[in-house]
């Protein structure tokens, strides 16, 4: 042990007085000699010297007889960080020095697939040219080429498709390199990707196509270009949604006006359920505009006008009462626009509600009532309105609790005064 503290001493004093690379280089071979940093610190100094790029330290350590397969506890490798730190000069010189360029680490991946993902597309090219594998995939399936996809390296991507990649070679949730780029937004690699045979048919475990997931996002594009393939607009998911209500749900209204070219009644259907529950009014209006009835109901037997009573989203509730959006009418299970609102957390949406003809005592198939909701809420004015409109205080719920029980477990103790001074009367 004192041999190596010595020898470590002397080369920081000389790094010390000369300041130099070779003397500094000394130092590093000493420290990877010396057996105080022996086994596993030792193995460490080449994976921080790959990962920061430092190739003077690399060399120094090949030579003090690191070995350059050595891995940390995740079995990740020098080659792998220098892989994903886009050090080119740092994956040759491993390379070189005799690295697997097929190890993985623990979750499967391996230098290929970290550059691939970071678009470093000279290492890339530099693995390949060294034997790299491109239809591995790591312990979820994601092969090198999705990695790309998903993060967007358009030229990554073509480098891989150039080198034999699958285009529809899919991971343990049956995606496919197509759908992490459309996922990821990317037209240039969606383009690519089916310039080099992606099939737009495929689909996950949920049933979910890539045009859905270009849809979802936005990507007016990639959409385009998915239609020109053929990719069909009326696929459903395991759901039953087809691509426009994945558009409708981010309230992507330019793909939603390419799809409600090939939409169904159904589709559309959904297609304005779905803007309303996430208070999308432009795009609820363009579907109000294209004929969708304001009243229309899904399997659920919900509206627009309680989906969007649900969701607090004033706006579009006062949107679709201007367009004679029923207030009573209610879902299979009993749930009316005003019982939705009084259970969100919008005061402002039940105001408006009650401004129209209401049933102030409707109940769901739970029993509950607007009352029971609005004073658990703790919206007193509103409860106040709800009983001078004839509300019940003393309606009971399938558990046999009235309104005042709500406000009770919610805290709510000024209800609770106010609904059993009605309750006297």
């Amino acid at each position: 042990m004192w041999n190596g503290i010595r020898s470590l001493l002397i080369a920081l004093i000389l790094a010390s007085l000369a300041g130099t690379a070779l003397v500094l280089n000394a130092m590093v071979l000493a420290l990877a000699s010396s057996t105080v940093f022996a086994g596993q610190s030792r193995n460490n100094l080449l994976r921080d010297a790959a990962m920061t790029g430092d190739i003077t330290q690399v060399i120094a350590l090949l030579g003090a007889g690191v070995s350059v397969d050595d891995a940390d506890e995740g079995n990740r490798t020098a080659l792998s960080e220098a892989a994903a730190g886009g050090h080119l000069d740092v994956v040759q010189l491993l390379i070189d020095a005799g690295a697997v360029v097929n190890r993985t680490d623990r979750e499967g991946l391996s230098p290929l697939m970290l550059a691939a993902a970071a678009g470093n597309t000279r290492i890339v090219q530099v693995l390949l040219n060294n034997g790299a594998e491109v239809l591995n995939a790591d312990r979820i399936g994601m092969t090198p080429l999705m990695l790309a996809a998903s993060s967007g390296q358009i030229r990554t991507v073509q480098m891989l498709l150039a080198h034999g990649a699958d285009a529809n070679q899919p991971d343990a949730n049956g995606s496919t390199a197509l759908m992490h780029a459309a996922i990821g937004g990317s037209d240039e690699v969606v383009s690519a990707l089916l310039a080099g045979g992606a099939n737009v048919a495929s689909k996950d475990r949920d049933g979910r196509t890539a045009l859905m997931f270009s849809a979802m996002q936005g990507s007016g594009r990639s959409v385009a270009a998915l239609i020109a393939k053929d990719a069909d607009p009326k696929a459903v998911d395991r759901n039953g949604k087809s691509a426009i209500v994945y558009a409708a749900a981010g309230g992507q209204l330019g793909v939603v006006k390419i799809l409600a070219r090939y939409g169904t009644t159904h589709d559309m259907t959904d297609a304005l359920l779905v803007a309303a529950l996430n208070c999308h009014e432009a795009t609820s209006v363009f579907l109000l505009d294209r004929g969708v009835s304001v009243n229309a109901k899904d399997e659920l037997g919900e509206t627009a006008l309680i989906s969007a009573s649900a969701s607090g989203c004033v706006s579009v509730v006062r949107r679709l009462m201007m367009r004679g959006a029923k207030i009573v009418t209610a879902s299979n299970d009993g749930v009316t626009p005003l019982i939705a609102a009084a259970f969100s957390s919008s005061e402002e949406t039940m105001r408006l509600l009650l401004t129209g003809t209401v049933d102030v005592n409707g109940a769901d198939r739970n029993g509950r009532t607007p009352l029971m909701g609005a004073s658990e809420r703790g919206w007193i004015d509103i409860v106040k309105r709800l009983i001078a409109s004839g509300a019940e205080p003393g309606a009971v719920d399938r558990d046999g609790k009235t309104a005042a029980g709500y406000a009770a477990l919610a805290g709510r103790f000024e209800i609770v005064e106010e609904l059993r001074g009605h309750a006297q009367r």
